[in-house]
């Protein structure tokens, strides 16, 4: 094959490219990932151009017409913060043909098929894409009061988590290669549907793993409103801010008291869940992925009642996420470990613009997918540090496998990024543990400056938002 045959595969299918290792995925050499990121990104970027608004608007105001080095796509990256530029106002007054409008800009599918007009709430209007589009858009909490919306298509979703369970299969075996065949019990210790990202991927961990509704455990089976998660992240913002939001007249007020009862019961529900799991999959071969107040909560009332060992030794419990504001006890993988009945968590850092997460190493170093290009830049001018060297900053990435929307993003994460050898043997870049919201840091500003030419940036929003007002 040739370096575009193999470039464009890398990017259409890492799985086949890499032959379902995870081990050869992070031993290419750095001189030959760089040959066939930069080829695929050149693909990429000319099969897109013309065919994203948002993107086709950024480039022609700064005239770029293909993609020579890696920095010079880092003018078009997007900030996360892009797919929640929308007025607000949309969904408040459920002008949802406007919100399609803008959504259009950001995707390759046409969205001439979606009902927008019959549409009354956040919650059908997804439920429309699902129906009538090759979309499943996914959209975050909204704990800062607004929520984001990324148009990720089925295909998509179905490649990241091919490629995460090349990932953890591979991670978990000693030989780093995935066997497609194995299935595994999924347990599920959270919500069984809804719209964000989390929720979202509950139906493919269970095509992928279970391959079977019958080997699929959630906690809940209940659906995550996706109108009350916007209202409750509303609620939070006045409430930082020392003002009291008035909720309109209807059901929202029942149906915003059953989420928080459902959350209670999700806080509080270990105890029944592991009574539920331990009787049915005592000794079998298990994927776990749950934040670390879950798994410790379900390791703590297991161990309480005399269990611990429950699972097979080559089940995969995978984490990530970091403490979600709980206080964990200083041995809590040890307690977790203990129960499940495994020798390693496997530790992920990862966002939902990413189609694939990196796993921490032996040494205690997130290693990046080689599907993903990373880059940090300065936190002040958003000027890309070089490629060589340690460098912390903020963290920005082109995810190649992206193809019904622009790949490139600019994360709220300050990271240490490592692009020389690591001490377990891969080569891949390597980010440092000690990753930090910039929101956090800041007092929840994360005004993110861009690299782009000023008034190209603000050209492209005026873009996504013309004639939405």
């Amino acid at each position: 094959m040739t370096i575009s045959q193999d470039a464009r595969k890398l990017a259409e299918d890492p799985v086949a490219f890499f032959e379902h290792s995870h081990k050869r995925a992070h031993e290419l050499g750095r001189a030959e990932l760089d040959q066939l990121q930069l080829e695929a990104l050149r693909w990429r970027f000319a099969e897109l151009r013309n065919r994203i608004g948002v993107l086709t608007a950024l480039a022609d105001e700064q005239d770029v017409k293909d993609i020579t080095t890696f920095e010079s796509v880092v003018p078009l990256l997007l900030a996360h913060t892009v797919y929640k530029s929308y007025p607000v106002s949309l969904i408040l007054k459920k002008k949802f043909s406007l919100l399609t409008k803008w959504l259009g800009r950001l995707t390759t599918v046409d969205l001439g098929a979606v009902p927008a007009d019959e549409c009354d709430s956040i919650d059908s209007w997804l439920n429309a894409f699902d129906q009538n589009t090759a979309l499943q858009v996914t959209m975050s909490s909204g704990t800062t009061g607004a929520v984001s919306f990324l148009p990720r298509s089925t295909r998509e979703w179905d490649r990241w988590w091919r490629q995460t369970r090349m990932t953890l299969c591979g991670a978990a075996h000693a030989d780093g290669i995935d066997e497609p065949d194995e299935m595994y019990d999924v347990v599920w210790p959270t919500f069984r549907r809804g719209y964000t990202v989390q929720y979202r991927t509950a139906p493919w961990v269970m095509k992928h793993f279970a391959g079977s509704e019958e080997h699929f455990f959630a906690m809940s089976d209940e659906m995550v409103s996706a109108d009350v998660l916007f209202l409750a992240g509303r609620l939070r913002a006045a409430n930082a801010r020392g003002e009291q939001l008035q909720i309109e007249e209807g059901d929202f007020r029942p149906r915003l008291a059953k989420f928080e009862r459902m959350q209670h019961e999700i806080a509080h529900g270990a105890g029944a869940f592991v009574d539920r799991i331990a009787g049915k999959l005592s000794g079998r071969r298990v994927l776990s992925i749950g934040a670390p107040p879950v798994l410790v909560a379900m390791a703590q009332d297991g161990i309480s009642k005399g269990m611990s060992g429950v699972f097979e030794p080559n089940s995969i419990i995978t984490t990530g996420g970091g403490a979600k504001g709980a206080t964990l006890p200083d041995d809590w993988q040890k307690i977790v470990r203990d129960f499940m009945g495994v020798d390693r968590l496997i530790d992920l850092y990862g966002m939902s613009e990413c189609n694939g997460s990196h796993v921490l190493c032996g040494h205690g170093r997130y290693h990046i997918q080689p599907w993903v290009i990373p880059f940090v830049l300065d936190p002040d001018t958003s000027a890309p540090y070089p490629r060589e060297g340690v460098h912390v900053g903020r963290f920005a990435f082109f995810d190649l496998t992206a193809e019904t929307y622009w790949g490139g993003f600019v994360s709220g994460d300050e990271v240490e990024l490592d692009w020389g050898s690591c001490a377990c043997g891969q080569s891949s870049p390597h980010l440092a543990q000690n990753i930090q919201r910039y929101s956090e840091m800041r007092g929840g500003d994360d005004k993110i400056s861009c690299a782009a030419q000023p008034e190209a940036h603000a050209e492209a929003i005026n873009f996504l938002n013309g004639e939405l007002v």
